[in-house]
């Protein structure tokens, strides 16, 4: 593999490791994002050791590269790859687009390169991250691009101002008998890169870029339109996914807490309640052989409607708004019970359990949105007859055991003592006090942990966690509770959904997090309808909680969520609700000024007819006297700067002959008007060999000046005295020739 080193102009001229350096980078950085979206470890590893080998011998001012039959070969290869990949595996056109173009790249860093090379390598990456782009809405992908947009720019200036010293390394004079050497023309660039300028004009351009990237966001119309388009199949981030139709208890396993933010809750007004918020997703009433499911008529009835609730007042009703990761789906989620159910997209269904699903054709990324509102207790008369019809099911047949929920015998002894123990010492034997009772005893004596414990073959799993383990998550806490409650003919059953407990007290909104998915218990009484009851102890939360290491998880988490709801789930009903306050906002503004216009025109009016100074005209002329202090003060500053600058040009030696020698270009320019052709690419030296012919004038004298002027203007050259001196009479000699 030949290796080549610079040559002297692409070393102190062009520049050339100064561009290939972050070009490199730029490269690579794309050929990750892509790597990245697509989870293909082998374009990463690939581009990553080519990348790295050409910056290893850049920085050596060396370049490798391959015979152009080999390169050809390679881009014959990378075709093949491409065909394969649509025909024979069958992957999305886009995807296959995109690994093709890093191939090309990577077959590019082994050619020989001009600077239409640099071009095309700088087109590829740029079109690599926009495919990418079309397939990740990723927030981890969105601050990577933000770095390599940066990139982007820094290089694209880079190669402007490397197109420009190729073409100085390249001019000759007609002056010149043949083309400078490369470190006399290049001193200036090599003394004073134009690092600092360079990265002023990238602030200015990325200015720009974000502000009409902002613009563009918030301005052009939404529209159903997204990357699933392009793609042939598009896949849903399922971390968890929603409910299923069983819960097995009995299993041995560590359940693994997850940060990812899934759901965020907002209610409506000042309706938020206090404490922690349950979002009921499914129930179970059937329970054997250590598993639950959700028993006869659930499913058959998931298609039906029920009549509209009744009329009812804002007492006890509260709508959330609730943005939800679509992993979740079809299952939706609410506190219960939820009477008032509404989405954006899709439908939703709810069957007699007050249960709901939505359910969508489109497949997306983004939040799915939806609003619920839900009665919260004590229900009246009205509402519990009305949930009497919804279930359809008469409200005496509820009362006692659950007929679904197999109760074993040691639990029903267990469940037994403990109603002995309770009249011991309470007079209330009402079925809440039996649940409040068994919930607070559970809480009590047994131990929350996610380390579980296999249940021993042939035992039930609540026996087992009742009578030996002693500990268990939150399914084991309100499956026992359930079993007990039924062994003593208190109707319960389980409820599993999300424990809502994150909640931001500026904005009310509850933040959700996959750990926070929960089990708890629903007991009936004819009296309150179903009601909660959560026996797992407090202990679940100290289980989540961590050091610092997991608070920046749930940071980034929540941010992840908010970029999907937010930026991603940025639809036009979005758009539409804040230009809609926006134009409020300018109506009031333009209000509010209308009005301070008129009562400042009556305050003047007062002034000049009345001589009555109220805080109207106050007001308004300490703003005046305000305004001309600090433009007075803005002159002083000024005036007092620009002596301080001519000060210390007088003391640099530099400078001070900078200003001394102006009477060089004076002469240029008094000559000029005296008829001398003006050329925008005539040099000074050009100028002067014009003027020496022109007006007769001692040329090696002109010569001398200018040489001077470009010593001390770009070579750094500090004159003496004796030097300015006779500069400035060789100045003025010239213009007496001149002049006579």
């Amino acid at each position: 593999m030949p290796v080549r080193s610079f040559t002297p102009a692409e070393l102190s001229l062009t520049e050339r490791k100064r561009l290939e350096q972050p070009l490199l980078v730029m490269i690579w950085l794309g050929v990750i994002l892509f790597a990245l979206v697509e989870a293909r470890l082998f374009y990463a590893v690939a581009g990553t050791l080519v990348v790295g080998l050409n910056l290893m011998v850049v920085r050596r001012g060396k370049e490798v590269f391959l015979k152009r039959f080999f390169v050809n070969i390679a881009v014959l290869a990378a075709t093949a790859v491409l065909l394969l990949e649509i025909f024979l595996k069958g992957l999305p056109a886009l995807v296959a687009l995109g690994h093709y173009l890093i191939l090309i790249q990577l077959c590019k860093l082994f050619e020989r390169k001009r600077n239409r090379d640099y071009v095309q390598m700088i087109a590829l990456s740029l079109t690599t991250v926009v495919a990418a782009g079309l397939i990740s809405q990723e927030l981890p992908f969105a601050v990577l691009l933000v770095v390599y947009l940066v990139l982007a720019a820094r290089v694209t200036m880079i190669f402007t101002l490397k197109r420009g010293l190729d073409a100085a390394a390249a001019a000759r004079l007609p002056v010149e008998p043949a083309p400078l050497p490369p470190d006399r023309v290049a001193w200036n660039v090599i003394r004073h890169w134009p690092g600092s300028a360079l990265r002023r004009r990238l602030a200015l351009v990325l200015a720009v870029v974000v502000a009409t990237a902002v613009g563009t966001f918030f301005l052009v119309p939404r529209t159903g339109a997204g990357p699933a388009l392009l793609l042939d199949r598009f896949e849903v981030e399922a971390a968890g996914g929603g409910i299923g139709d069983r819960i097995v208890l009995g299993e041995a396993g560590t359940v693994h807490l997850s940060d990812q933010v899934v759901m965020t809750v907002r209610f409506d007004g000042d309706s938020s309640p206090a404490g922690p918020l349950y979002l009921r997703g499914e129930v179970y009433e059937r329970y054997e052989d250590s598993s639950w499911s959700r028993g006869p008529g659930t499913n058959r009835a998931a298609e039906t409607s029920h009549t509209d609730p009744p009329d009812r007042t804002d007492r006890n009703a509260v709508t959330k708004r609730v943005s939800m990761h679509p992993s979740l789906l079809p299952t939706a989620y609410a506190a219960y019970p939820a009477v008032e159910l509404a989405t954006e997209g899709g439908s939703i269904r709810q069957n007699t359990l007050l249960s709901t699903q939505i359910s969508t054709d489109e497949f997306s990324s983004r939040p799915v949105r939806y609003t619920a509102t839900s009665w919260l207790p004590p229900l009246d008369h009205a509402q519990r007859r009305y949930l009497s019809e919804v279930r359809d099911i008469p409200t005496e047949r509820l009362a006692g055991a659950s007929p679904y929920v197999d109760v074993s015998e040691r639990a029903g002894d267990l469940a037994a003592q403990w109603f002995r123990d309770m009249l011991n010492r309470q007079d209330e034997d009402s079925d809440r006090a039996v649940a409040r009772y068994i919930e607070q005893r559970l809480r009590r004596e047994y131990e929350y942990t996610l380390d579980l414990p296999a249940a021993r073959r042939g035992r039930d799993a609540v026996d087992e966690f009742l009578h030996h383990h002693r500990r268990g998550h939150c399914e084991y806490f309100a499956s026992a509770m359930v079993i007990l409650c039924n062994a003593l003919d208190v109707r319960a059953r389980l409820a599993v959904g999300f424990l809502a407990q994150e909640r931001d007290e500026r904005t009310g909104e509850y933040v959700v997090r996959r750990r926070d998915a929960h089990a708890w218990v629903e007991v009936f009484t004819p009296e309150t309808d179903w009601i909660i009851f959560d026996p797992t102890p407090g202990d679940q939360a100290d289980a989540a909680a961590g050091g610092w290491r997991r608070r920046l998880g749930e940071l980034w988490a929540s941010m992840q969520f908010a970029w999907h709801d937010r930026v991603i789930g940025y639809d036009a009903r979005t758009q539409q609700a804040i230009v809609g306050r926006l134009r409020e906002g300018a109506a009031e503004a333009g209000r509010s000024v209308r009005t301070a216009v008129r009562r400042l025109g009556r305050s003047l009016h007062r002034l000049l007819a009345e001589g009555y100074l109220d805080r109207g005209a106050a007001g308004l002329l300490g703003m005046l006297l305000f305004t001309a202090a600090v433009l007075w003060v803005i002159i002083v500053v000024r005036f007092s700067r620009r002596r301080l600058w001519l000060r210390r040009s007088m003391d640099d030696p530099r400078l001070g002959a900078q200003y001394r020698l102006r009477c060089i270009l004076e002469l240029i320019d008094e000559l000029e008007q005296r008829g001398l052709q003006q050329h925008t690419d005539w040099t000074l030296r050009r100028r002067a060999a014009e003027a020496a012919e022109r007006f007769q004038l001692p040329e090696d004298v002109l010569m001398e000046l200018v040489s001077l002027h470009y010593r001390l203007r770009w070579g750094g050259h500090v004159p003496d005295e004796t030097e300015v001196r006779s500069a400035e009479l060789s100045v003025r000699d010239l213009r007496r020739q001149i002049a006579a």
